[in-house]
């Protein structure tokens, strides 16, 4: 029996244990009426184990070396070799995806679907679904609102900006003479968005919009003319207008922006005015088809939790913002949902939802005991944030479950990884510039050390864990000749495997192979985005401590170089990107979960084996008739039929 409709609910960063756990104490209904309605497995993720990579794997059932979506960071042959590092998110853009995404066969088939912030497929329009970006960063996709709601006035206070009086023109549709008055709009909410890789904080990104303050009667002023597009509109005092647009030029290229204008207060002379704007919505860029961006803002709903206001079942998350986002985002996705839903009667869905991924970040290490941060005071705030954070998933995922889901519906509920303890940073950039591997010298202007690529023979990267032999004629000013490439990639190996945490004499690193000898997805023809050397680390060591712009190797701070090659984190005791599949700490694992249930699907059924993410692609596919991707590595789990 094949399955009508196919929901899959992705939750990042969902680890195992919490599950069991929170199951196990009555704590989360909705994820135990799965379990009992269908199948519960651990879920092996491609390396490396984080968003971008798996959720690929999820949609397409290819692994890393099929797909190449590798890490936040790519990078393609003829570019330099930090120039990758300069593009986080770019591997999200379908154009980069090897492999075959479900939801271009379901097109293909006139199945409509929609993908709902998801990390993966970005820019690929399909003709009878929609794609929208939410909270999650997708590059192209601005910000979906582009400035802050703000009052202007002849006579600004502190918090209000200035109305500037132009001049007096005639106007058919004044009485007396129409006062014209102009205000200026700054994109505030773009300076810090890094909109298509952008840093605007040095753009003053501002547009002017203009008005008539004009009289309807011919005693008095009374009301304010705006006029957009050959269009007129006429707002009196308490008055809101119709939608209006403005358009921002960057550096970027330009975005369209829609909001409305209230007349708040007008004096009978007109000399004294004041207008309050709504914030400036994004109404393109940011959904496919690019029309859905207008209608969602007109109809009030994003993706995201910006316009969700705090409601009662808020009150236990006040004092964790982190946890009062992901409400507030769960929300704003149910209400995108319901509306797509009344106009498309969608097949296929495929969402994102990243709470479990956040918390893990910041909580999780504090709920393993030989964390040298640990203290019973962290431990019982993480375990309660933990504990509130899985009930919001569990309201959300029944929420899902009641409005779209029957019989019919075949639901997958799963994450990308999962997430280890972790406590210790590493400095592969240290350990290579010791084996004369790296070069840097130190920049006065950046007070950072820099790389000198001319003298540098391998290159590392953090995310994915890959080091690249600067090689000529694949790398933009590749240095090393292809003759003494196995040579470099030797010395480097070499210098992996006999680095010694200090603290442990233990070598940090877990596994460290040549790209063809990797255990998880050498042997066959990777893509051009693996890169030469492939490292895993061991538990509980970390590359990232909460700033992502140290995992850019082209400059180094005095304190990494002139520091040890191992030290403590300071900010973040969670990580997975950097470890090997299935790799576990305590009660910690780095395999997401799976549950599954519908049609043709076992009941009450836990598989005592771990399924891999490639196995979701091609599974889902069968059981709603669709032929499984091109370059699928999964199978079908039969296992989990019936």
């Amino acid at each position: 029996m094949s399955a009508r409709k196919v929901v899959v609910i992705g939750l990042d960063g969902a680890i195992p244990y919490f599950l069991r756990k929170y199951v196990r104490e009555g704590l989360l209904p909705n994820f135990e009426k799965i379990l009992w309605e269908g199948v519960f497995a651990e879920a092996i993720p491609s390396p490396p184990t984080d968003t971008p990579t798996n959720w690929t794997t999820i949609a397409t059932g290819a692994d890393t070396a099929s797909h190449g979506v590798t890490s936040f960071y790519l990078h393609l042959p003829g570019e330099t070799l930090p120039y990758g590092q300069k593009l986080r998110f770019r591997s999200q853009l379908a154009e980069y995806c090897r492999a075959e995404y479900l939801w271009k066969i379901a097109d293909e088939n006139r199945l409509p679907s929609i993908i709902v912030n998801y990390p993966s497929g970005w820019g690929m329009e399909l003709k009878h679904g929609v794609v929208i970006s939410g909270e999650w960063y997708m590059p192209g996709a601005p910000p979906k609102i582009l400035a802050d709601s703000c009052v202007y006035s002849t006579s600004p206070s502190l918090r209000e900006n200035l109305l500037v009086f132009v001049g007096e023109e005639k106007l058919d549709l004044s009485e007396l003479p129409a006062l014209k008055y102009r205000l200026s709009i700054k994109a505030s909410r773009i300076a810090g968005s890094k909109w298509l890789y952008r840093d605007f904080t040095e753009e003053e990104i501002t547009v002017s919009a203009e008005f008539y303050v004009i009289s309807t009667g011919g005693e008095r002023y009374d009301a304010v003319l705006f006029t957009q597009e050959n269009s007129t509109q006429v707002v009196k005092v308490g008055e809101w207008s119709r939608w209006l647009t403005c358009v921002f030029r960057t550096s970027a290229g330009s975005i369209k922006g829609m909001f409305k204008a209230k007349l708040e207060e007008l004096s009978s002379d007109g000399k004294f005015v004041k207008i309050r704007l709504t914030e400036i919505f994004a109404a393109e860029k940011w959904a496919y088809p690019e029309t859905l961006c207008k209608e969602l803002v007109e109809e009030g709903i994003l993706p995201d939790a910006s316009l969700e206001k705090v409601v009662d079942e808020d009150k236990a998350y006040l004092n964790y913002p982190i946890l009062l986002s992901y409400a507030k985002n769960a929300r704003a996705l149910l209400r995108l949902l319901t509306y797509i839903n009344s106009k498309l009667k969608w097949r296929l869905c495929f969402l994102h939802y990243h709470i479990f991924d956040s918390l893990n970040h910041h909580y999780l290490g504090y709920l393993y005991k030989d964390l040298p941060a640990y203290t019973e005071e962290k431990y019982e705030e993480a375990l309660r944030v933990m504990e509130l954070g899985w009930k919001i998933a569990d309201r959300f995922v029944g929420e899902i479950l009641d409005k779209f889901c029957d019989k019919d519906t075949l639901v997958v509920v799963v994450s990308d990884h999962g997430c280890l303890p972790s406590w210790k940073m590493v400095s592969v950039r240290k350990i290579l510039v010791e084996a004369g591997l790296l070069e840097y010298k130190w920049d006065d202007s950046l007070k950072k050390y820099r790389v000198v690529l001319e003298k540098t023979l391998a290159y590392p990267y953090y995310e994915p864990s890959y080091i690249w032999v600067n090689l000529k004629g694949r790398e933009a000013g590749g240095v090393v000749e292809p003759s003494r490439y196995e040579e470099v990639r030797d010395e480097v190996l070499s210098a992996l495997r006999s680095t010694k945490d200090p603290e442990t004499n233990i070598c940090p690193f877990e596994l460290a192979v040549r790209k063809e000898e990797d255990p998880y997805i050498g042997g066959k023809p990777q893509a051009e985005t693996v890169g030469d050397i492939l490292y895993y680390l061991k538990p509980s060591y970390q590359f990232w401590d909460g700033d992502v712009s140290t995992l850019d190797s082209e400059a180094v701070s005095k304190e990494e170089m002139e520091g040890p090659v191992v030290w403590r984190a300071r900010k973040i005791f969670g990580t997975h990107a950097y470890y090997t599949p299935g790799a576990r700490l305590g009660d910690f694992t780095v395999n997401g979960i799976f549950l599954m249930k519908g049609p043709g699907v076992a009941k009450g059924l836990e598989l005592k084996e771990p399924i891999r993410l490639t196995d979701i692609a091609p599974t889902v596919a069968h059981l709603i008739g669709l032929r499984k991707p091109k370059k699928c590595d999964g199978r079908i789990l039969y296992e989990a039929l019936r």
